[in-house]
């Protein structure tokens, strides 16, 4: 842009034109290339504040997503320590001559859906499903 504006100077000076008339008319250039500069900046200005908010909003979004991550994991780490303790509370043979067999029968199923629920689980898939 200031390349053309330079040779139209030149060519306007050069060419014996009235100096007022090739004045006036490298002003009017100049302000129109002014007037073009500003809007630029402020083009340029407005996509960097709209850069910066969406920086933000991907700094938010990336913030829940860790907190979601962290939450799933909390949990499948309490699933797995329940999954445990019921095993653990199915192992012990003072159960199974108690009369509480109900309970006992129910605690091994329990423990049974748990381990089922856990060996279903692949961390990286589900980390991807609750990523959307």
């Amino acid at each position: 842009m200031s390349d053309d504006l330079i040779e139209r100077l030149r060519t306007i000076t050069s060419s014996g034109c009235n100096p007022y008339s090739a004045c006036h008319e490298a002003a009017v250039e100049l302000a129109r290339l002014r007037a073009e500069v500003e809007r630029l900046r402020g083009v340029l200005r407005k996509r960097t504040e709209e850069a910066d908010r969406a920086d933000e909003r991907a700094d938010k979004a990336e913030a829940a997503l860790a907190d979601e991550r962290a939450h799933a994991d909390a949990l499948a780490a309490a699933l797995h320590n329940a999954v445990k303790a019921l095993e653990m509370v199915t192992d012990q043979n003072a159960i199974k001559n108690s009369r509480v067999d109900i309970a006992f029968a129910a605690c091994v199923e329990a423990a049974s859906i748990g381990r089922k629920a856990l060996s279903d689980q692949n961390p990286i898939k589900n980390r991807a499903r609750r990523q959307g």
